[in-house]
């Protein structure tokens, strides 16, 4: 009895499975936006989708397409809501990571950050007036100091993709990161002050704070945030070597 090509096909399996373990948000950014307010969507269906102030336009990505954001313009893209799944002060581990494309270093800018006046959580930064790196700060609620940094990369060159990863273990209270592929040699460790979660949404390109928001200059692909500290061979297999990977695969 002959037997049917279907059955004799190998199972087809996920290309990226191992590396969605943890993952609770991710935007691919591949929609198009051209003009308008288009949703970045959460290809995860966790519902933490972003949505576009001021226009923030779809433009080639590393992988498929990103986004642009106008300093100028002050496009930024903001959660929905203060979503669990988008905190980094409440007791779990996690790791973001993506790409970021810089055409100018300017003073500190920030492309990742929930952080308004007496109320903040977390920024991520482009550092132009300290040796063009990306940082990212875990702050103690309203405190007037941080509680800890991480810088990762020295020097990073313009209009061209760079790969960022920073990640927190809670037991250790230690913050770290790597940009392209290169471990951050400034490692944070937390203080005494207590992390504080904000009730503020989560914004891209910006930071919520009367005055000082610092718009991003930049453009971002391939944001993703997990609640588990990735493995240096899962994080070079995101970083791809510089070609990045679609995590949908």
């Amino acid at each position: 009895m002959s037997m049917s090509p279907r059955l004799l096909r190998p199972r087809q399996t996920s290309k990226y499975a191992a590396l969605r373990s943890g993952l609770v948000a991710y935007w691919p950014m591949n929609e198009t936006a051209t003009s308008g307010d288009v949703t970045v969507e959460d290809w995860t269906n966790r519902g933490n989708n972003l949505t576009s102030n001021n226009t923030v336009p779809s433009v080639a990505g590393i992988q498929g397409n990103g986004r642009e954001f106008t300093a100028a313009n002050s496009e930024w893209l903001a959660a929905a809501g203060a979503n669990n799944d988008l905190k980094f002060a409440d007791g779990r581990d996690w790791t973001v990571a993506g790409w970021i494309w810089i055409p100018t270093w300017t003073t500190n800018r920030y492309f990742i950050g929930n952080d308004s006046s007496g109320n903040r959580e977390i920024l991520f930064s482009t550092s132009g007036q300290n040796g063009n790196n990306l940082s990212v700060n875990l702050c103690p609620g309203a405190a007037a100091g941080v509680s800890t940094t991480a810088f990762a990369g020295s020097s990073l060159a313009t209009s061209t993709w760079h790969f960022f990863a920073f990640y927190y273990t809670h037991s250790t209270g230690i913050l770290d990161g790597r940009v392209n592929n290169v471990v951050s040699s400034t490692p944070g460790t937390r203080t005494a002050s207590p992390l504080v979660q904000s009730t503020q949404p989560l914004n891209f390109g910006r930071r919520q704070y009367i005055g000082a928001n610092d718009h991003l200059g930049g453009l971002l692909d391939e944001v993703a945030k997990w609640d588990r500290v990735l493995t240096a061979t899962e994080l070079a297999k995101l970083y791809n070597s510089g070609a990045g990977i679609d995590l949908r695969q």
